[in-house]
C-alpha cells in the first residue's frame, strides 16, 4: 500500500512539473507574440509618422 501510495506522489509530481514546463511554454510564445505585435506596430507607427 505504501509503494502505490508513493508512486501516485511522484507521478502526481511528474505531472505538476509537465504542467509548470506547459504554462512557461504557453507564457513564452504570448510573450514573443505580443512583443513581435508591438514591435510591428512600433514600425507602422513610425511609418505613419514619416
Amino acid at each position: 500500500m505504501t509503494t502505490y501510495i508513493s508512486i501516485i506522489d511522484t507521478s502526481y509530481k511528474n505531472s505538476n512539473i509537465i504542467n509548470i514546463i506547459r504554462l512557461w511554454c504557453t507564457y513564452r510564445l504570448f510573450v514573443d507574440k505580443v512583443a513581435t505585435t508591438g514591435v510591428i506596430e512600433a514600425e507602422r507607427r513610425l511609418r505613419v509618422r514619416e
